[in-house]
């Protein structure tokens, strides 16, 4: 089968995804501060791995660096998404497996559904992880939820969770409470 490369929205020109889940650098061309011409003749990129398992790449624009998940930006170029659903499912189970048709776009519950169905959840985890509880270990205030704790701190749910998980450092005294 042939490999098909499609640009990847909003960096139309810059990079485009691959059918069978590679991300391309294109060739490019430029003028140095200096003057002088440099190029650049195009290239895969190398992906890293997430500590969930997921590949990711990180993409320039303007001088600005993002990071994504590579199979977000696969479906993001070849599925279209008519229910604007905001999470991309591995149809077999394989994290690092982003070919266009192992890809499909669903809920957050479906992906999750999903998940317990082809045996890679396990109910029990899953519903603990969703319900630990966080202590302020200055205070000895137990929230509820990582979302009452997260409000409290004045930053998002996702950004107290990365800290507490250790991807990012924590600067706050909440800590999970076991």
């Amino acid at each position: 089968m042939d490999i098909v490369y499609k640009n990847i929205p909003t960096y139309e020109g810059l990079y485009q995804a691959t059918s069978n889940g590679e991300i391309y650098a294109m060739p490019k061309t430029w003028v140095t501060y200096r003057g002088g011409i440099r190029k650049h003749s195009g290239k895969f990129f190398k992906k890293v791995e997430t500590k969930l398992g997921y590949l990711m790449v990180k993409l320039n624009k303007n001088g600005i660096p993002n990071t994504y998940l590579v199979h977000r930006l696969v479906a993001l170029a070849f599925l279209p998404n008519p229910d604007n659903k905001s999470s991309v499912n591995h149809i077999n189970g394989d994290k690092r497996d982003n070919r266009v048709e192992n890809l499909e776009w669903c809920t957050h519950k479906e992906n999750i559904e999903h998940s317990f169905k082809i045996g890679l959840g396990d109910i029990q985890t899953a519903i603990n992880s969703t319900k630990r509880k966080i202590i302020n270990i200055e205070t000895n205030t137990v929230y509820e939820s990582m979302t009452d704790a997260a409000k409290e701190a004045g930053i998002s749910r996702r950004y107290l969770g990365m800290m507490l998980d250790g991807s990012r450092n924590n600067k706050t005294k909440l800590k999970y409470y076991k």
